[in-house]
């Protein structure tokens, strides 16, 4: 299947398939197989796949990483729903504090529902602990890119995460 794969041959999907079909614990094929869904345009399919991994592997944290990623990426804003980024924000929601890349993605959630609301009318209900408005996301990209400066490795990029979170920050009365 990874032979298939990097000789960029139509079957790779065919083999992945069959590999994972047959065993669940062979989670680089689940991997694999994703990955050709979603490069043949097929991402829902790929968010399936994904979340067929384990919850007993240890892979499994990252797939649930992946699939939210999968879920928003490579789709235009007119492509993007609402339920996408819910589905993107609940998978969030569910991945353990100690996971040092859910910041990451908490930033990419709200900050493609963002962009997503210029656009588009969002439901009332919150997203990650913020209200779905203007105001509510620009708090919540802030505080996600603050969060994210805390942890970067160099002081450049400490002040360009400040540099992003002033930028998105919403405008104050005072």
């Amino acid at each position: 299947a990874a032979t298939a794969e990097l000789a960029g041959t139509a079957d790779e999907r065919k083999f992945y398939n069959t590999v994972w079909a047959t065993d669940r614990g062979v989670i680089s094929a689940g991997f694999g197989l994703a990955r050709a869904e979603s490069a043949g345009g097929d991402r829902d399919a790929a968010v399936r796949t994904l979340d067929e991994v384990p919850p007993t592997s240890r892979h499994f944290t990252t797939a649930r990483l992946t699939s939210a990623v999968t879920l928003l990426s490579g789709r235009s804003s007119s492509e993007i729903t609402e339920q996408h980024i819910r589905n993107a924000a609940r998978r969030v929601e569910a991945l353990p504090d100690t996971e040092p890349r859910v910041l990451q993605i908490r930033a990419l959630v709200l900050g493609t529902a963002m962009d997503w609301l210029a656009d588009n009318t969002a439901s009332t209900n919150h997203i990650l602990g913020f209200p779905f408005t203007e105001h509510g996301l620009q708090l919540g990209v802030e505080a996600a890119l603050r969060s994210l400066a805390r942890v970067a490795p160099t002081q450049a990029h400490r002040y360009a995460l400040i540099d992003l979170a002033n930028s998105v920050r919403p405008l104050s009365t005072f």
